[in-house]
């Protein structure tokens, strides 16, 4: 069994994506953690295993100018709504199909996902833009609704990458979770930024994880760079 899934590069390997490695590395760990849980007397091989290279890649976030020409579309009413919400606190997308009416009240929202229950706070213009979509809504229960009924987590994606394309943002990485990269790296930009508000926010059990957007965060780095550059004393100087 062990190998048919392979934890590193071998010659049959060659191409698999080190995040596919790493996915198989971790699901056989998990297998044998379980399996060790019903019978505690058989020894678990994955102990002895180490866990296969993972580069950490960039995090993929839109640029003003994508946003604006996404933005610029021509949107309903509900995409608007959604893709206000989504870059204002970076909800995932199960988050928004999981979003009724009871769960929005003035300043705030609250999300349900796989970290559980939380209550963020949403700016005024995302709290009116969704509102406009009670009016139509019914007796619907559901915030964004589709064709059927609620949206659901594969329709919330498609949605966002057929607009992207719309948008001239191909060949680029365009889901809902770039939105929840791009909030978050803005966020933690932000000189007023405070990690643990941010991290609430998000939906982080691990600080660690909103640390990824805090250091090398590319926005700060520029901005700060700017500022303490040594070519500012050669220009002070001319």
């Amino acid at each position: 069994y062990l190998n048919s899934f392979p934890i590193k590069p071998t010659p049959d390997s060659q191409g698999v994506e080190p995040e596919t490695v790493h996915a198989r590395f971790r699901t056989i760990r998990a297998l044998y953690n379980q399996i060790q849980l019903w019978h505690p007397k058989i020894p678990n091989p994955m102990k002895l295993v180490r866990p296969p290279d993972l580069k950490e890649k960039a995090m993929r976030i839109f640029a003003d100018s994508e946003l604006y020409s996404l933005f610029s579309l021509p949107l309903s009413p509900r995409d608007r709504a959604l893709f206000t919400l989504l870059l204002d606190v970076g909800p995932r997308a199960d988050e928004c199909h999981n979003l009724i009416w009871e769960y929005v009240i003035p300043g705030y929202v609250v999300l349900k996902g796989k970290t559980g229950s939380r209550t963020v706070p949403i700016s005024e213009t995302t709290y009116r833009r969704m509102l406009a979509l009670r009016n139509g809504a019914g007796i619907q229960e559901h915030v964004f609704l589709g064709k059927r009924g609620p949206m659901t987590y594969q329709g919330i994606y498609c949605l966002v990458r057929r607009l992207c394309h719309q948008a001239g943002l191909d060949g680029k990485r365009c889901s809902p979770h770039t939105f929840r990269h791009t909030f978050c790296t803005n966020y933690a930009a932000a000189d007023s930024c405070d990690p643990s508000i941010l991290q609430d926010i998000m939906g982080h059990k691990d600080f660690k994880t909103t640390l990824r957007y805090i250091q090398n965060n590319p926005i700060r780095m520029s901005r700060n760079h700017q500022s303490c550059t040594p070519l500012k004393r050669l220009a002070a100087v001319a």
